[in-house]
């Protein structure tokens, strides 16, 4: 009931939204039958769609669908704006290095400038709650991926002071 009562009449961003973390996310929340909003992230539209139209079943819960970016910190900036959230669950990140052909730089600087945008856009539009899925390797990273990952909390630990109004959960 507590984590009910957290969510409750609350706006929720998830981004990656259409991943098998963000989707995760967003049936968990479907399941728990609150009335929320949910904005939902994605740049992959087929997919954005899918979990969209699963959501919308949800007479309680309004989905809210954007195909975007998420390292496009203009566009993102507009969505903080119009929809205020409370709660940002970031799940967004490439991870699979095939599609970088190996290039280690780029996904490391593609993960990490990723979440500095959501991050540094949830202290300006004073989120409450951020929580970074990450990797449950990543204290002691071991790959390209959870070395990303690991750089990415190393940030968000730096942002969370004790005269913030967000917190960050990794």
């Amino acid at each position: 009931d507590n984590l009910v009562d957290g969510l409750e009449n609350k706006t929720i961003m998830i981004t990656g939204a259409r991943g098998s973390i963000g989707g995760e996310l967003a049936k968990k929340i479907f399941n728990l039958r609150l009335k929320a909003t949910l904005i939902l992230i994605d740049n992959s539209e087929s997919s954005l769609n899918l979990i969209a139209a699963f959501l919308s079943n949800s007479s309680m819960l309004k989905v809210v669908p954007r195909l975007i970016d998420i390292k496009d910190k203009k566009l993102m900036d507009d969505i903080f704006e119009e929809y205020r959230p409370s709660i940002v669950l970031h799940a967004a990140g490439n991870t699979f290095l095939e599609f970088f052909n190996d290039n280690k730089n780029k996904i490391i600087q593609q993960n990490l400038t990723s979440t500095k945008t959501i991050a540094d856009l949830a202290v300006i539009h004073k989120v409450k709650k951020f929580v970074f899925c990450s990797s449950n390797r990543s204290s002691k990273p071991t790959t390209t991926l959870e070395v990303s990952k690991r750089l990415a909390e190393l940030y968000l630990d730096c942002l969370n002071q004790d005269n913030s109004i967000t917190s960050f959960i990794t």
